[in-house]
């Protein structure tokens, strides 16, 4: 509807192909839905912003012309879990020492100890640059499936998308929640 009076005739007909009754110059505006700006959405919308600079940063990198395949790796489970505890963390210090103690507490993080010790500087270092809001595993999974589409016909390639422990890339281990890994070929 937006784009109506600079491009009336191409809005008619995609009103039409979208089986919509009469004409889009005579529909009412749709109506303002507020329980669609929450802070998941705007999460997702930012996620799907940050793939797709990612895919061409790495394309201008790597000096890919015609993309093949572009594997999307999710993080594991133990990193989700990990990363919300942590974020619980940073607001009450900054210090990596308390938040390496409270962190190894959890015996499901202990295993990952090095790693961990490795990000948790990185996050401090960088700490504007990770999001404090995260999804679930599960639904930063279900979330890339239904972009899946969308890079695809982006990129006009095939599109994978996995848990970490599924890949056998070795990239695979920087993915973290919000952040997954990408493997372009």
């Amino acid at each position: 509807m937006v784009f109506h009076p600079i491009a009336p005739h191409i809005t008619e007909e995609i009103w039409e192909l979208m089986g919509k009754e009469g004409y889009i110059s005579l529909a009412s505006w749709p109506k303002y839905d507020p329980s669609l700006l929450n802070i998941d959405n705007e999460f997702k919308w930012n996620l799907l912003n940050n793939i797709l600079d990612d895919i061409n940063s790495i394309r201008l990198a790597a000096n890919i012309n015609t993309i093949k395949s572009v594997k999307i790796i999710i993080a594991d489970k133990w990193k989700f879990e990990f990363y919300s505890i942590f974020m619980e963390l940073i607001e009450k210090t900054k210090n990596q020492g308390e938040i390496m103690k409270e962190l190894m507490k959890k015996e499901n993080l202990k295993v990952n100890s090095k790693f961990i010790s490795q990000i948790t500087s990185k996050i401090l270092k960088n700490i504007g640059k990770f999001p404090r809001h995260n999804l679930s595993q599960s639904d930063e999974l279900q979330f890339f499936k239904q972009i899946e589409l969308i890079i695809q016909k982006k990129y006009n390639c095939e599109v994978k998308i996995l848990v970490e422990h599924q890949s056998e890339s070795k990239k695979a281990i920087q993915a973290l929640p919000g952040r997954p890994a990408i493997v372009i070929t």
